[in-house]
């Protein structure tokens, strides 16, 4: 949806009819099951809540389900708590400790508008989307993209000037009312009239709040300036008792219970200023028992007008008051906002020890940005605090901005928690801090874990379990700087010293840093126990990673059987762990299988539907995914102009991509022909002698590399490469959990390798391997590729009859699967010079005849032994194995 910013129509019962039909035009789109957001702005006090409710009322009145909810106002509100109120119950947040990740908390949150919406639609009513906690805005712009397709019209309130949220919205601007509007709302005299509407420039609550000015006694020609003005004359003119009550329930927010500005105010009975203060237009008494302010403005300004003293004396009480009342979870965000508040500009154990657990909360909830802020804003309250309680908040800070991926944030925090835990000499300090980011794949990011894993390691304080943790996380930073013989010792030994821990969090630590050091084809066994392990523990996030780690295995050994009887047990633990980033791996897993039995068509649709979610929550996944498939589809199939370009394959800082990208694209653009662009990038990634891959990747770097290697005639390269293969014969080159890349048998790549070398016997024995192993484990699309890979080495090898056989053998399949580069090659080899000389070609029709050599040196009066040379050479020619394929061939030639 585009923006379309109306100009500012004039807030009459007019306009309230022209924006109310715009609306009810946007529900009737969105009950057509396109999905609709409005945005209504103007200034405060404009009548952009009051519109909505109007509208609420009226779609409810169509039979429409209608969900409202209202920003806090301040800090104060627990995370996601628009979310709270517009989902109503059961709530599907209530469970959020059990969520694996807050893309499943979104995808909950979807699913449940989704259902409200099946039937006669939905609209939700936010208002004041601008003062929404962080959680619950960023849970609105992820599920929104979710939601298209649905009946569902979102409508929000939103002040101008502040930052639009909703770059989607369409958007209503509502501005002030005429002169005469104003007069038919305040109904004064007209020598005031002019006067009173150039104050309030026709903002209706400010002239409301004029009027009871006026009505109240105030002077018509002294009037006052602004709003806060205006609420602090009408303050004056209270009784002391009913000030108080304001004032006090003011501080407590919008919604309050008489009770708790009771004790607030250290009164037993509040009702006579209550009554008071309702009749005074300040706040209204709700069907429930609770008092509501009239106006969120003007609520702001009555906390405004108190003196900073009596300000802080009332949050401080406030705070009190609700730590008296119990059931503190559900206000923790309340009593940090509060004791922040009673602290004015000193610092308070009381603020950050509420901001501590508030901050923990938000955490267990996987609300990470509020949890930063939350623990930032105890760290502001740390003076005097003890270094190893100050260094405790930093981690806490940092594992909370790195969970919200604000890393420079979470390296800063960590850093400075090192400096405490090297000042304090303290072992398990160090440790803390080694352990509280997790490696990326940046290399400085990288580097630093690596250096404080081992600094930590160091010392001869830390405990086993400690010790098996940091050991761990030490051979994950090791793979990812390519310090593979450290990261295989390291994570053996944290193996060795979690013995006894099955099934616990460093159990499944320890083995996850070990199947990443031996994700390769070298360590399968010890990777099946490993997977055992995983499912063993019970835990559905862990089963998915054993049941991806088995799935390896089966791919390195051609098991493509194996695969499809693993995924419906893959397909269980997916759902067992819900959220999308288990289904993204069970898709993968489907297309990965898919592409290595040539159902291209159905492996783009499956890896279309894993991207488009993954692309959907902005996670960095679904770039490198992406490509990866259409990298080894276009090898198949054709490559597209997009794959070739270099803006395709920017992965960013991530080291882990930069080899993959030189190399990846110097072999598309191997299997495009475009020959010099690919030597250029391939001349860019040095020698393969200082090629770092990581484990799980080796064999496709090799792989790839070899193959462009041999396409480019680098023959040094080639064996240096081929060589480095040559140990997986009988392997199948593959690489990523639940392999998302598969090239088929190893012996493709030798036999490439050794045509690319002139070996014609190695190449034709490879080749034909590569084919019977793709025949035998059900990949035709790599035995077209395998056989015309042999047809165009007989071809080179002076055997063109038999190469031209051969393509004529292959083309149809290769046209059943669309396979189109190599249709093309196997066209061009299909036609060939007839390789035979007149004798040769008289001979082989009377071995058509069914003649021996005897016999044939008879009828052409020559020898025997010259009749069988002749015979062996139409063998070798034609790339034949006996006398029967010589007679076939002969019958196919009716000139013969």
């Amino acid at each position: 949806m585009a923006i379309a910013v109306s100009d500012g129509l004039p807030y009459d019962r007019g306009m309230t009819g022209n924006v109310l039909a715009r609306l009810h035009a946007a529900l009737d789109d969105a009950l057509a099951g396109r999905l609709r957001v409005v945005l209504c702005t103007g200034e405060p006090g404009i009548g952009k809540t009051t519109l909505l409710r109007r509208f609420a009322d009226e779609a409810a009145s169509r039979g429409v389900r209608v969900r409202t909810a209202r920003s806090p106002g301040s800090v104060a509100a627990p995370p996601y708590w628009l979310w709270r109120q517009a989902l109503g119950d059961p709530n599907p947040l209530d469970a959020l400790g059990s969520a694996a990740d807050p893309a499943a908390l979104v995808e909950r949150v979807a699913e449940r508008v989704r259902r409200d919406s099946a039937g006669r639609g939905v609209v939700l009513i936010v208002d004041d989307l601008h003062l929404a906690d962080s959680s619950s805005l960023g849970v609105l712009m992820d599920v929104l993209p979710l939601l298209h397709g649905s009946r569902v019209l979102l409508c929000a309130t939103h002040d101008a000037g502040a930052q639009l949220p909703l770059p989607e919205a369409d958007v209503v601007r509502l501005v002030g009312l005429s002169r005469d509007e104003s007069m038919l709302l305040l109904g004064p005299t007209v020598e005031t009239a002019d006067h009173i509407f150039e104050t309030a420039g026709g903002n209706p609550l400010f002239l409301r709040e004029l009027g009871r000015y006026l009505k109240a006694g105030g002077d018509p020609h002294d009037l006052p300036r602004t709003l806060d003005d205006v609420v602090a004359w009408r303050l004056r003119e209270l009784s002391p008792p009913t000030r108080g009550f304001v004032e006090a329930a003011a501080i407590l927010g919008d919604t309050v219970r008489p009770s708790v500005v009771a004790r607030v105010l250290g009164q037993g009975d509040v009702l006579a200023a209550l009554d008071d203060a309702v009749r005074a237009g300040f706040v209204g008494s709700e069907p429930d028992g609770l008092v509501e302010f009239d106006s969120r403005v003007v609520r702001t300004a009555v906390v405004a007008c108190l003196p900073p003293s009596e300000r802080a004396r009332l949050h401080r009480r406030a705070a009190l008051a609700i730590e008296a009342a119990g059931n503190l979870t559900d206000h923790l965000g309340e009593l940090t906002h509060h004791w922040t508040a009673a602290a004015s500009a000193g610092a308070s154990a009381e603020a950050r020890a509420w901001a501590r657990r508030a901050g923990d909360e938000a955490m267990r909830v996987l609300a990470f940005g509020e949890a930063r802020r939350l623990y930032a804003l105890a760290l502001d309250h740390a003076d005097g605090l003890d270094a190893e309680e100050r260094a405790d908040l930093l981690l806490a800070l940092a594992s909370a901005a790195f969970r919200q991926s604000r890393l420079a944030d979470a390296r800063q925090a960590c850093g400075e928690a090192l400096a405490i835990a090297r000042r304090l000499d303290s072992g398990p300090l160090l440790a803390r801090v080694a352990l509280t980011l997790e490696p990326c794949g940046e290399s400085t990011w990288d580097g630093d874990l690596h250096r404080w894993c081992t600094e930590a390691l160091a010392r001869s304080t830390q405990d086993d379990p400690t010790r098996a943790r940091l050991l761990a996380r030490l051979a994950r930073t090791a793979v990812y700087c390519g310090h593979h013989d450290e990261a295989d010792a390291a994570s053996a030994e944290a193996l060795r010293l979690a013995r006894g821990a099955e099934g616990t969090d460093l159990a499944i630590d320890v083995l996850t840093a070990r199947q990443l050091v031996c994700a390769g084809p070298d360590h399968t066994a010890e990777v099946v126990d490993l997977a055992a392990a995983m499912i063993a523990t019970g835990r559905p996030e862990a089963e998915l990673w054993g049941r991806l780690w088995l799935i390896d295995t089966r791919w390195y050994a051609g098991d493509l059987a194996g695969i499809a009887a693993e995924l419906p047990r893959l397909r269980r633990t997916t759902e067992e762990v819900g959220g999308p980033y288990a289904r993204w791996h069970l898709l993968v897993a489907r297309a990965a299988l898919a592409l290595a039995r040539a159902e291209f068509d159905d492996a783009e649709r499956l890896i279309g539907d894993a991207v488009e979610h993954f692309e959907r929550l902005n996670h960095p996944a679904a770039h490198g995914a992406s490509v990866s498939f259409r990298l080894l589809l276009g090898h198949h199939r054709g490559h597209t102009e997009e794959l070739l370009s270099p803006t395709v394959w920017d992965f960013g800082s991530d080291s882990r991509w930069e080899l993959f990208a030189r190399l990846g694209r110097a072999f598309a653009l191997v299997g495009a022909g475009r020959l010099d662009e690919a030597a250029t990038l391939y001349q860019r990634c040095g020698s393969p002698r200082g090629w770092s891959v990581p484990p799980g990747a080796g064999l496709v770097g090799l792989g790839v590399g070899a193959q462009v290697a041999a396409a480019l005639g680098l023959e040094d390269d080639t064996r240096l490469l081929r060589d480095r293969l040559t140990p997986y014969r009988g392997r199948y080159v593959v690489a990523g959990a639940g392999a998302g890349n598969f090239l088929g048998p190893v012996e493709l790549t030798l036999g490439k390798c050794a045509a690319a070398l002139g070996d014609w016997d190695t190449a034709r024995t490879e080749l034909g391997t590569a084919s019977e192993l793709c025949r035998t484990v059900g990949a035709p699309g790599f035995r077209v590729e395998a056989d015309c890979e042999l047809a165009t080495a007989l071809a080179r090898a002076a055997m063109p009859e038999a190469a031209a056989t051969l393509a004529e053998r292959t083309r149809p399949v290769a046209s059943a699967l669309g396979m189109t580069p190599w249709i093309r090659r196997l066209d061009a080899l299909r036609t060939t010079p007839d390789p035979l000389t007149a004798r040769e070609r008289e001979i082989a029709a009377l071995v058509a005849q069914g003649l021996s050599n005897r016999r044939i040196a008879e009828n052409l009066v020559i020898a025997e032994r010259t009749a069988q040379n002749h015979v062996q050479h139409i063998l070798t020619k034609l790339g034949f194995a006996n006398r029967a394929q010589i007679a076939a061939w002969s019958a196919k030639r009716p000139d013969e």
